[in-house]
């Protein structure tokens, strides 16, 4: 048991981690001709993965300190295992030929090490469940650079920008303060696209990856109101995903007057909580509603949850509403 243990904290170590994606970086087939080959492909991605691990701002300002800092390049060789690192425009070139998808054997292959090493126990509950957040971020925006599967803004000024987003999936737990990135989906444009990508069908393809990945693990999806539409809940229960999405009455007003009407009916379960500075809290639910005039068969369950100032108990200081499975 004790042998078996150590291997795990090895496993879970920075250098062990660092081993397991560097051996599934070297499983993604390069297709640059043999003969060429000065950097490989894994040297490359691993450099890659040191920016940013070291935090760097830029390709150039790591490019420079790998080439100028014999401290940087000591570090680079004793976690990275790099004797040398490409040119930043090099490290472009190269990179930009690795398709994203697949990248996702090393973080399932990390996940794996932390299922075996009892991480995962540490994020399970409700039933040993795990909590999904899924949201777009952004990662690059500029109006002077752009690249063919940059999406487009044009702003009212005049002035066009190009940007990079991603959608990413991480799991979290309110008594942890980090969290376990799990997966991600480009939000670009694919080769002869004319038109933006959107995060809606970033979430799609993100699903069916998730879902083909880690089939056997029970998640519960946290979404914003963006999700909040039939397709999207009809591809989680679809995949067996349990939800709980952000909803607004802007997009989602026939779910909310159904709500009121069940309201005015008494046919809700609520309470309200008044404390004595004058603040106070309360809720309000239903179940199997339909989550639009589009989609009535579509049912969610639908919880309403609000805060009053204590300085002017007239005035809600905090009013959101989620449906859940």
């Amino acid at each position: 048991m004790a042998s078996q243990l150590a291997t795990l904290r090895k496993d879970l170590s920075a250098p062990g981690l660092i081993r397991t994606v560097r051996e599934q970086f070297s499983k993604i087939t390069d297709t640059r001709r043999q003969g060429s080959i000065v950097f490989t492909l894994p040297d490359t991605l691993c450099a890659a993965l040191a920016m940013f691990q070291f935090k760097w701002p830029s390709l150039l300002q790591f490019d420079e300190a790998s080439h100028g800092d014999q401290t940087v390049m000591g570090n680079l060789r004793r976690l990275f295992w790099l004797d040398e690192v490409a040119s930043d425009s090099q490290m472009r070139d190269i990179l930009d030929m690795v398709k994203p998808g697949e990248l996702r054997k090393a973080f399932r292959a990390i996940h794996s090490s932390a299922q075996r090493g009892k991480v995962l126990e540490d994020f399970a509950l409700f039933d040993n469940r795990y909590l999904l957040s899924i949201d777009g971020t952004g990662l690059y925006s500029s109006t002077k650079v752009k690249c063919p599967q940059c999406s487009v803004k044009k702003h009212r000024n005049g002035e066009t920008e190009y940007y990079h987003q991603s959608l990413a999936a991480v799991i979290v737990h309110p008594d942890q303060k980090t969290v376990l990135p799990l997966d991600f989906e480009p939000i670009v444009k694919s080769d002869g696209d004319t038109k933006n990508d959107c995060e809606r069908n970033a979430a799609k393809r993100l699903l069916l990856a998730i879902n083909q990945l880690y089939s056997n693990r029970p998640f519960i999806v946290l979404e914003d109101a963006l999700a909040a539409n039939g397709p999207h809940i009809q591809a989680l229960m679809g995949y067996g995903m349990e939800f709980i999405i952000n909803i607004k009455p802007v997009g989602n007003a026939s779910l909310f007057e159904v709500m009121h009407d069940r309201f005015l009916l008494g046919q809700v379960t609520e309470d309200e909580e008044k404390r004595v500075d004058g603040s106070g809290r309360g809720y309000r639910f239903s179940n199997d509603l339909p989550m639009n005039a589009s989609h009535p068969d579509t049912r969610v369950n639908m919880i309403e949850y609000w805060e009053v100032d204590k300085k002017d108990p007239e005035k809600v200081t905090l009013n959101m509403s989620w449906v859940t499975n």
